[in-house]
């Protein structure tokens, strides 16, 4: 597949905003957001054949990792990119928490196979919050 997944780093933000745009239409982070957050916490940044396919990004606090975007392009999707970068953004800390939308069944259950549960929810925005036990 020549996939490569390093660190992200502040640079890459103008990347990832494009990433972001593609990967999230409706709820997208401009460059200024994701210099921040990387400046705050950190992320993984995927490459399939030199083409930027994925990301994610993180913050880590008192040993809990709370990823903020975990996200791949629809082309590169169903190849264990995403599962690659949960798991070593998961291993960044003890335990885990993200949000994801209700609907989104096929992250669902790439989470619940890396270990994440239900543990509440933000009915009003239509989201599940799900953790690791860490």
């Amino acid at each position: 597949m020549d996939l490569e997944i390093r660190d992200a780093v502040p640079e890459d933000n103008e990347v990832m905003a494009k990433l972001d745009m593609e990967i999230f239409p409706n709820n997208c982070f401009n460059e200024t957001t994701l210099r921040e957050e990387l400046r705050m916490g950190g992320g993984y940044l995927a490459i399939i054949k030199g083409k930027p396919a994925g990301y994610s990004l993180f913050r880590v606090e008192r040993g809990l990792v709370d990823i903020l975007r975990l996200g791949v392009v629809e082309t590169s999707r169903c190849r264990g990119l995403g599962g690659a970068l949960l798991a070593l953004s998961v291993k960044q800390g003890r335990r885990a928490m993200l949000t994801v939308k209700m609907t989104n069944v096929a992250a669902i259950n790439l989470y619940r196979k890396h270990g994440f549960v239900v543990s509440g929810s933000m009915p009003q925005s239509g989201y599940w919050v799900m953790t690791t036990s860490g």
